[in-house]
């Protein structure tokens, strides 16, 4: 949004400052709902997805003004078809406190909604690493191991079980760096317990338990 755009960039598209590329998107959005009597937009409404917001904690507080500024500016501008999700995954060092004070009282107070996904019990998580983990185009339907690579079940389980807070995201990265590795380790042709347990320092966060 704002990256390696200069002045004299933004200024050639007739851009100076912050409010008017605002009104620019605004426009456009208005542009792609616009309805009038017998004939609808192109779009009926605009979703804008802001993924790991968490991160504007990484900010300094004068890009973080701005950009909630600019979110804020974006509500304001644009008519009652634009929706925003700000989608955060709560860390050690950042709560829902702290997201309101990143927000700032006149962003929070337009939040309409808050939508909490809790952490998947056991048998949800190894339902969905599963299901992850057959999205394949390619794989064949009938291999009977519904986990492969991976041993079994059981081994889901196993690591499911020692990976702290069973965040979506921290499975992800858990079985993403365990397929990694096995990659890497040329480890064929099952991840089994074996290799799972001379891997584990490498592993977030992973928690031994007697």
């Amino acid at each position: 949004m704002y990256g390696d755009k200069t002045k004299s960039k933004l200024s050639s598209f007739g851009l100076t400052d912050d409010e008017q590329i605002v009104n620019l998107i605004s426009a456009i959005f208005g542009c792609l709902t616009y309805s009038q009597k017998g004939k609808e937009g192109v779009y009926s409404e605009i979703f804008l997805w802001i993924d790991e917001f968490e991160d504007i904690a990484t900010l300094n507080k004068s890009t973080a003004d701005r950009f909630t500024t600019f979110i804020r500016q974006l509500l304001d501008k644009t008519p009652n078809n634009l929706t925003i999700f700000l989608n955060v995954t709560l860390k050690t060092f950042f709560t829902i406190g702290d997201l309101s004070i990143y927000l700032g009282e006149a962003l929070s107070s337009r939040a309409r909604i808050k939508i909490d996904f809790e952490e998947p019990t056991i048998n949800e998580a190894i339902s969905y690493t599963k299901e992850l983990i057959n999205h394949d185009l390619f794989r064949e339907e009938t291999m009977k191991n519904k986990f492969y690579p991976f041993f079994n079940e059981e081994l889901i389980k196993y690591i499911l079980n020692h990976i702290g807070r069973r965040s979506i995201r921290k499975i992800n990265e858990v079985f993403s760096i365990i397929l990694e590795l096995a990659l890497i380790n040329e480890k064929e042709p099952l991840i089994d317990k074996e290799f799972v347990d001379s891997i584990k320092e490498e592993i977030i966060s992973w928690e031994d338990k007697k």
